[in-house]
C-alpha cells in the first residue's frame, strides 16, 4: 500500500535537506519551491527494491514537467530531476534505492 502526498507549500518547512545541497543552483531551486510530491511505502508484501521501483515509476508519470529536483527523504540525497532522470525513473531501474 501506498500514500501519495500532493502538498501545495515548500517542503523545506518539513526538512532540512536543503541544507545539505552542494550544487548552489540545485540548492536556490529548492528553497524556492512552492509545492512538492512525495510517494510513501505504507505496507509491503514485497521487497524494498520492489516498493523503491513502484515509486520511482510512479514519480516518472506524475511529477510535472516543471519538476526541479528528487529527494530521498530517508537519506537527505538530492539530486537534479530533468528528461534523462524521468526516463531512468520509468525503466526500473535502480535509482532510489542507490542513492
Amino acid at each position: 500500500m501506498f500514500l501519495l502526498h500532493n502538498v501545495p507549500g515548500p517542503y523545506i518547512e518539513f526538512s532540512g535537506f536543503a541544507k545539505l545541497i552542494k550544487d548552489r543552483e540545485v540548492r536556490r531551486k529548492a528553497e524556492q519551491q512552492r509545492c512538492w510530491l512525495r510517494v510513501d511505502l505504507i505496507h509491503r508484501n514485497t521487497s524494498n527494491e520492489d516498493g523503491y521501483r513502484f515509486i520511482q515509476q510512479v514519480l516518472a508519470k506524475l511529477a510535472p514537467a516543471d519538476t526541479a529536483f528528487l529527494v530521498h527523504p530517508g537519506k537527505l540525497v538530492t539530486i537534479a530531476f530533468d528528461d534523462a532522470l524521468r526516463c531512468r525513473l520509468a525503466s526500473g531501474e535502480s535509482i532510489l534505492s542507490d542513492m
